[in-house]
């Protein structure tokens, strides 16, 4: 049974953790997007987290390519694409570092090479904070990039759905009754091991 209460409480302090984090990810973002183009956002990032960003020109064949392993073999689902946006305007066309690059999954990826419409103009997302990018990806980013480039680089999730702030305070919930029901199983166990 102790067995049992560790797994809760280890279980019961994941979702209280993930929950702190999804709550604090959510209340920084507002239910309405942000609409800014790709030479404001290279300048200043806004400090909504959900935006629409336009003014773009997605280097879809300069995508850089992201999946987990295990024992050496592909982890299925967790393929994910790093699409380079550059500003739309004829000035930039050359430039070879994005300011910004857009998080896709490998079906969404899949999608857009079958010819579903992808409009590079107004793109929606969420902004990823720096510590969101797994440290492969971040290395494999700076190999290409660098490492000066990939820290001033903005990352965005392709339509990630706005879930507000329930869902972070459901899991620090969970977690707390996981940790509640620990400590009332330790307490019972003591009052019945008793002589």
């Amino acid at each position: 049974m102790t067995r049992f209460a560790g797994m809760l409480l280890l279980g019961g302090a994941g979702l209280f953790v993930m929950g702190i984090y999804g709550f604090f990810i959510q209340a920084d973002t507002s239910s309405a997007p942000t609409i800014v183009s790709v030479a404001d956002l290279e300048r200043v990032a806004p400090c909504n987290h959900r935006l629409i960003v336009t003014g773009g020109r997605a280097l879809v064949n300069d995508a850089v390519v992201y999946y987990e392993t295990r024992r050496n073999a592909m982890v299925a689902g967790s393929e994910a694409h790093f699409i380079p946006i550059q500003d739309a305007s004829p000035a930039t066309y050359q430039c070879s570092t994005p300011p910004l690059l857009l998080r896709i999954t490998e079906p969404q990826m899949d999608a857009i090479k079958k010819g579903k419409v992808f409009d590079a103009g107004a793109i929606p997302g969420v902004r990823l904070r720096p510590w969101d990018l797994e440290s492969n990806a971040r290395n494999l980013l700076i190999r290409r990039y660098g490492e000066a480039a990939v820290k001033k680089i903005v990352n965005l999730k392709f339509e990630n759905e706005f879930t507000g702030i329930g869902g972070g305070l459901g899991q620090m919930l969970l977690g707390a009754v996981c940790i509640a029901g620990v400590a009332v199983f330790a307490g019972l166990s003591r009052i019945h091991a008793k002589p």
